[in-house]
């Protein structure tokens, strides 16, 4: 099963946060849930960050330029495209979340999850020529942005059992055996 979140912006200035909620997700999940992102953000020093929550859990911060408590996947950290204020700098990232934690996550069939930014993401940058796909979102034209994230998560569910075509039919025989045994014992 895969579901997309996004696109969500902030226009203010840090800290502030992005925020999604996905409901109808299947509670039975049996794999790994794989959340693959993208986000723009005023995110090109040490002082400039976000962390990411799934159901008020902590799952790391990105963009601090501090690589051991990243993540996200993403690998490099000051360089164009990735963790920068350019104009039309969209980055990838990816989490992977256990198949144990992800049951328990998606146990009441909903995930939130939420971006929170830091004070010093506080410049805006903009999305344009025309916009870009990431990870199967949309970004839009926007201008103005503080961050903005989308992205999708994939998983996958324990399928339904299907009935037999032959069972309700073994089953109107033996109601049937039934009573005719009750008929003849009556």
């Amino acid at each position: 099963m895969t579901q997309s979140f996004g696109v969500g912006a902030s226009f203010d200035d840090g800290p502030g946060s992005v925020s999604f909620l996905l409901a109808g997700l299947d509670p039975d999940v049996e794999s790994d849930l794989a959340l693959d992102f993208s986000f723009i953000g005023d995110l090109n020093a040490g002082s400039e960050s976000f962390e990411l929550f799934l159901d008020g859990i902590s799952y790391g911060v990105g963009c601090d330029f501090n690589g051991s408590n990243d993540s996200f996947g993403i690998s490099r950290f000051g360089i164009s495209d990735f963790c920068s204020q350019s104009t039309n700098s969209l980055t990838d990232a990816n989490l992977l979340v256990s198949a144990t934690d992800a049951l328990g996550l998606l146990a009441d069939g909903a995930l939130e999850i939420v971006f929170e930014f830091t004070t010093a993401v506080n410049d805006f940058v903009s999305i344009n020529n025309g916009g870009e796909t990431r990870n199967g979102v949309f970004f839009s034209n926007m201008s103005g942005i503080a961050f903005a994230a989308g992205g999708s998560i994939t998983y996958d569910a324990t399928a339904p059992i299907p009935v037999p075509p032959a069972l309700p039919m073994l089953a109107a025989g033996l109601l049937g055996l039934g009573f005719l045994r009750r008929t003849q014992l009556g």
